[in-house]
């Protein structure tokens, strides 16, 4: 029985969210950290996007919105297109901004920044980075959006959900804030490829986000 996108509960309205990483990038494949740096899609990416939406059901997605990053948007356009509605880019699906890291890979990182990488794996992840964000802020501005889209949507069709196309860290974000569990966690627990997508059942009480577990 799938989960519907206006089920009501006890206490709330229950809104499920498909969340989907983009599709590959150059800078996937060369093991890269991109960020919030703008990168395309390459040709692999694009046709990842268009198998996907082939095989996923598309019949049940009410809207789909997306990273503004090109990466994700342009996944989003693909799949929306297929599934008959708009990508609507939204602020705060972005990346997480990875500062100094950018265009590096992790091992350059490690060594290259070694002391300000220590402090962020002590602080698991959590803490932002020399000019850019951890995983709290992400968390913060991710569930924001999701409120927004939710209280755009909420009471809408029955049997219904949002599709949001965004990035790894965002996912692995919203993963750590809605299951309340840590990033060292999530990591072990959620392998997040390209078009990987994740089901997510969540409500509001007042001011505050739940998540239904399956």
């Amino acid at each position: 029985m799938p989960a519907t996108a206006d089920a009501k509960t006890e206490k709330g309205i229950v809104m499920e969210f498909i969340i989907v990483r983009h599709g590959q990038t150059d800078w996937n494949v060369a093991a890269k950290i991109q960020g919030v740096t703008d990168i395309p899609l390459n040709a692999e990416g694009i046709a990842q996007a268009e198998r996907f939406a082939v095989r996923y059901d598309l019949t049940r997605i009410l809207a789909v919105y997306s990273s503004p990053l090109q990466r994700a948007l342009k996944t989003a356009q693909i799949i929306a297109d297929k599934a008959g509605v708009e990508a609507i880019p939204m602020a705060g699906l972005e990346e997480m901004n990875l500062g100094i890291f950018e265009g590096h890979s992790w091992e350059e990182v490690s060594r290259l920044y070694k002391a300000e990488y220590e402090r962020w794996e002590q602080s698991d992840r959590m803490d932002p980075i020399e000019s850019g964000e951890g995983y709290r802020q992400v968390a913060d501005r991710a569930v924001a959006a999701m409120r927004r889209i939710y209280e755009k949507h909420r009471g809408q069709e029955n049997e219904k959900a949002i599709m949001i196309v965004t990035h790894s860290a965002t996912m692995k974000a919203l993963l750590c804030r809605l299951y309340q569990i840590p990033y060292s966690v999530v990591t072990k627990r959620y392998h997040i490829h390209n078009l990987t997508a994740i089901s997510l059942r969540v409500k509001w009480e007042g001011d505050a986000v739940v998540c239904i577990a399956e």
